[in-house]
């Protein structure tokens, strides 16, 4: 199963909600900390971030297309009374020209069969039952490989459910996979900025080449039973000092802006546009 992503522990996050106050826990940002405005000035990036800020834009917006898809794929096949109880996952492929593939897999010895395929292209949906299961393209076998041995590895600091995204590294230049570990939630109103980890996997999909994790800690904020509406979030970011694709991903799942504090200023993040408010 899919539960769209979303997960958080109150920690730096702080959530401006329109029409309604709210005391946020002690571990909270202060009041003083609070949110510039969208249309606070901006700043020139830094020459030597820009790069880094980019890449943040292309990945995010990857991510955020993928998971729309994987999860579109399993509301189509939870609809038809799947997925398979055999299934162990999905492979989502972007075909290009708007069209998906979302194939959901079983294993089979050292390798997968998928069960379903929910093709995606615009408002179509199209789901095809396999019966024996078939075997997978290379390349969606290599991407089943890359998304269990990234899942084979310990995770946290976020409980379970995981999502996954699996893109090329080519995306950075480099070979073989980026094996998304995304926290989330199936809980409305909750919001997931933290907890996410990078894979890097070979082109196989067999070997784990690189990881990083992309917080410190799992960020979490429930706001079922608030009254109001959130507006926009805050958080801090200690292991970057741009914000990550992870936040862009979060800013175009929760359709709202993210200010991000790191050790280089504040940036409000707006969906898949980043900008620097001050340094």
């Amino acid at each position: 199963m899919h539960p769209r992503s979303r997960a958080l522990l109150p920690l730096v996050l702080v959530l401006v909600v329109a029409g309604c106050s709210h005391d946020p826990s002690s571990s909270a940002a202060p009041p003083s900390a609070a949110p510039p405005s969208s249309s606070t000035p901006t700043r020139p990036i830094p020459t030597d971030l820009i790069v880094r800020v980019e890449q943040s834009q292309l990945l995010g917006r990857a991510i955020y297309l993928q998971d729309l898809a994987s999860a579109v794929g399993t509301d189509v096949a939870v609809a038809a009374g799947g997925p398979d109880p055999r299934t162990r996952g999905w492979v989502t492929q972007d075909l290009g020209d708007g069209r998906w593939s979302v194939q959901f897999v079983m294993p089979n010895g050292d390798g997968f069969l998928a069960t379903e395929e929910v093709r995606i292209w615009g408002k179509s949906r199209e789901l095809e039952t396999f019966s024996p299961p078939r075997p997978l393209s290379a390349g969606a076998e290599a991407m089943a490989r890359a998304r269990k041995a990234a899942l084979e590895q310990p995770q946290g600091p976020c409980a379970p459910p995981y999502n996954t995204v699996i893109l090329p590294a080519s995306l950075i230049g480099e070979s073989g996979w980026l094996v998304y570990v995304l926290a989330s939630s199936n809980q409305p109103d909750t919001y997931v900025l933290a907890g996410h980890h990078r894979y890097r996997v070979s082109e196989d999909g067999r070997s784990v080449l690189a990881h990083t994790a992309l917080s410190r800690s799992c960020l979490i904020s429930d706001f079922r039973g608030q009254k109001g509406k959130v507006v926009a979030l805050t958080m801090n970011q200690l292991v970057a000092d741009w914000p990550l694709e992870t936040v862009v991903f979060a800013g175009l799942l929760y359709r709202m802006p993210i200010f991000v504090t790191t050790d280089r200023g504040t940036w409000n993040v707006d969906r898949a546009s980043i900008t620097l408010l001050r340094e």
